[in-house]
């Protein structure tokens, strides 16, 4: 099959083009993105309600006593298995996968493309226990792929504070909006993230078959 994922979903030129050349349009999951107003942290914790807000402090406490930094391209090659077996953990639990990441994935997005790619580690006791990535795309913050110990994450609410530290990021590096991408919906909502669509197109490489994509 030929994909074409993550077009605006406005009636273009584009779009008509691509219903007669035989594509079926579809979406999936929503992008979740955060516009970032705001003019330091802070001033983002300011703008919740007092719920969100109790929740978020309670969150950063849970954290205490675990190092935050940022990993060197040394890091990341010294920890590189430890990185890919915790992202496999979490691929291994998501309800649908697209790709399947090589373990040198990471570290290649590191050694090629710093500073604009970004990966911070969480330590405990000086060992890795979660890392989240992020990449810089013009104006915009773009969340990549993360790990974590689950048997950790409700006791230090890793991910949460993952997402926080994302919106700090972006911030600190005056980008106008964080992008979440999908997944995760309902927590990545509370930290202020908004759904928008983003269309796929699909098409069978066999006339035949395509006639099928459209019910499938």
């Amino acid at each position: 099959v030929t994909l074409l994922k993550d077009l605006l979903p406005l009636r273009s030129a584009e779009g008509r083009f691509l219903d007669k050349a035989g594509f079926v349009e579809f979406k999936v999951q929503p992008n979740m993105t955060l516009q970032l107003p705001f003019a330091d942290f802070e001033a983002y914790l300011a703008a919740m309600s007092t719920k969100y807000r109790t929740r978020a402090k309670r969150a950063f406490k849970k954290l205490e006593g675990v190092e935050k930094r940022e990993m060197t391209l040394h890091d990341v090659r010294h920890e590189l298995t430890h990185i890919y077996n915790l992202y496999r953990k979490i691929a291994q639990n998501a309800g649908f996968n697209m790709v399947d990441l090589n373990e040198d994935y990471l570290f290649a997005l590191k050694r090629d493309f710093s500073p604009h790619f970004r990966i911070f580690g969480y330590y405990k006791d000086n060992a890795l226990i979660a890392y989240y990535t992020a990449m810089r795309n013009g104006t915009s913050l773009e969340a990549h792929f993360l790990g974590y110990e689950q048997s950790l994450n409700h006791d230090l609410q890793l991910y949460l504070n993952m997402l926080y530290d994302l919106v700090r990021l972006g911030l600190e590096t005056n980008c106008e909006e964080l992008v979440f991408a999908r997944t995760a919906l309902e927590i990545k909502s509370s930290v202020g993230a908004e759904p928008h669509d983003l269309l796929c197109y699909l098409r069978h490489n066999n006339a035949f078959a395509n006639r099928f994509a459209e019910p499938l």
